[in-house]
């Protein structure tokens, strides 16, 4: 119902006082709706003649003012990446469509590569699309080492979990993404130089050694 109640339900007119107004409440909402139209019925009684009784009647129509909401069909979009050992990996999610109000969408790391749990920093975590916007960031940190290893690899999937408050949102697809990322050795192999007889010295240089061989 969009309308309450009347402020009056019984008017009396005469010679001195021939028209009066009566109030009917509207009530608000926050509805894209059609136009509404109603009726509003009078009783009129005659008080001079009481079996004179008719009713007249009168137009009236409440005006939609709220905006129409677009429900929209998203998808969403995960990409991998990759980065040196010690760096940040950046994951970047992008969605179709801007939507009205933040969205927020939860992934994880999963250890299904030859990646450990001490070459990066593991996590779960919701990651926001503002109002807007259509992308966001997932950053995995990495862990230095002064190891000489290959490329180590790991995943980031959605969990399917995702929080939105605004009404313009029908669905999301997408939902089941995983991608991998990427960490680079950037470690040096050292190798021992074969001298001759006359053997070498060996100087520490921060973590790597440097060999000289001397001269007879």
């Amino acid at each position: 119902m969009n309308f309450g109640s009347l402020s009056d339900t019984y008017l009396t007119l005469n010679k001195n006082n021939q028209s009066q107004t009566v109030t009917l409440e509207n009530i608000g909402d926050n509805n894209y709706e059609d136009h509404e139209d109603l009726w509003l019925d009078a009783t009129v009684v005659s008080k001079t003649d009481l079996d004179e009784v008719r009713t007249e009647s009168g137009y009236g129509e409440i005006l939609n003012d709220d905006e129409q909401i677009v429900k929209k069909d998203i998808t969403f979009y995960l990409g991998g990446a990759s980065n040196t050992e010690g760096g940040p990996l950046v994951f970047d999610l992008e969605i179709s469509d801007v939507l009205d109000k933040d969205i927020n969408i939860e992934l994880e790391t999963v250890l299904n590569g030859s990646a450990t749990s001490s070459d990066l920093q593991s996590k779960t975590a919701y990651v926001k699309i503002p109002a807007g916007s259509k992308t966001g960031m997932f950053v995995v940190n990495s862990t230095e080492d002064t190891e000489v290893e290959n490329t180590e690899t790991f995943s980031v999937r959605t969990t399917g979990k995702y929080s939105y408050t605004g009404t313009d949102l029908n669905s999301i697809n997408g939902l089941s993404k995983q991608v991998t990322g990427t960490i680079i050795d950037d470690d040096t192999q050292n190798h021992l130089l074969k001298g001759d007889a006359h053997a070498a010295n060996i100087l520490k240089d921060g973590k790597y050694f440097r060999f000289e061989r001397e001269v007879a």
